[in-house]
């Protein structure tokens, strides 16, 4: 073999190698549950944030995976509801946030979020930095999607930890071809702790004897008596 037949074999070789190596390298940046529906939604929110004068948000493998755990749920249950152990699986945050939805395509809910001024919010918040978006779709071939946003504990602007949940369905309208919002009113501290007081008094009950609301409860409760 020749000097230079040698080096030809050797390059393409290399590049051949080098092709390999890319693949892996581009495999290896998209997080686990981040489908292509799911880059398509993260580039409709930044260019919406962008528009705004906002930073684009980066997507992070730990909120990916929370988001499609949860969108795998939804999914499978067929019921759009929110993630109520989001502020625990999620860490490291002082401000987080989650739009979940379900309809035909990325571009219809992307639409009908950016139509609802609740996942608006969330969408052009300043102080959120990062998300995780993920996309399940079912046998019916609708499209259920999942964005849980982010503000890291370690950013200069640090504030009261604050939770925002909005919720968006678009499905086909009856004998018609566009799609129908409905929207539901975001979850918070405030309410969810409504929620829990008024399950609490109609079971009698709460989560267990370690349950924080049960033991303020007794306190409350042993005051009364002791002061009654």
């Amino acid at each position: 073999m020749s000097l230079l037949a040698g080096v030809r074999k050797a390059l393409a070789l290399l590049s051949v190698l080098s092709g390999i190596a890319l693949s892996l390298v581009v495999v290896g940046a998209s997080p686990a549950g981040a489908s292509s529906e799911s880059y398509d939604f993260l580039s409709r929110v930044n260019a919406s944030r962008q528009a705004h004068g906002l930073r684009s948000l980066t997507m992070r493998s730990d909120l990916v995976s929370v988001a499609y755990n949860w969108t795998q749920h939804m999914a499978a249950n067929n019921s759009l509801e929110h993630n109520p152990r989001l502020t625990s699986q999620v860490k490291n945050w002082q401000s987080v946030g989650e739009n979940v939805g379900v309809g035909p395509t990325v571009k219809d809910i992307e639409d009908a979020f950016m139509n609802s001024a609740h996942h608006r919010e969330n969408i052009l918040d300043p102080g959120y930095t990062e998300v995780g978006i993920a996309t399940v779709r079912d046998s019916r071939g609708q499209l259920w999607v999942t964005q849980d946003f982010r503000q890291p504990m370690h950013t200069s602007t640090a504030s009261t930890p604050r939770t925002t949940t909005t919720t968006t369905t678009t499905a086909p309208r009856h004998r018609a071809s566009a799609p129908r919002t409905v929207v539901h009113a975001p979850a918070s501290a405030r309410s969810s702790l409504a929620s829990r007081l008024a399950q609490i008094s109609r079971t009698g009950s709460a989560q267990g004897a370690g349950d924080p609301v049960a033991k303020a409860l007794k306190y409350v409760s042993t005051m009364a008596a002791l002061t009654g």
